[in-house]
């Protein structure tokens, strides 16, 4: 069986990295017009993840603050949850 400290070791073997990517959202920073915050957000992550992962640029982890998704109340949590969804297909640990 795998150990986090294992797929961590993987993943930076890998990516040949140790860069921890830190996910703070806030909204008024986020340079985009949707105003819904769980799109914006999401959307916003999402494709930064995308575009890592095609230019194979991929951290070798994730790091969401819940703290500034939990500020957004319902909409924050449903956007780490897809955050955190996202970094699982690509492979990626979430701390």
């Amino acid at each position: 069986m795998q150990t986090y400290l294992d797929l961590l070791r993987k993943t930076a073997k890998e990516h040949k990295n140790i860069i921890c990517l830190g996910i703070d959202p806030q909204l008024e920073d986020i340079p985009l017009t949707e105003t819904d915050p769980e799109k914006k957000i999401v959307l916003f992550y999402t494709t930064i993840l995308d575009a890592c992962a095609k230019q194979k640029t991929l951290p070798a982890a994730v790091k969401p603050n819940s703290a500034f998704f939990e500020q957004y109340g319902i909409a924050g949590m449903n956007a780490l949850q897809t955050i955190i969804k996202k970094c699982k297909q690509l492979g990626l640990p979430v701390i």
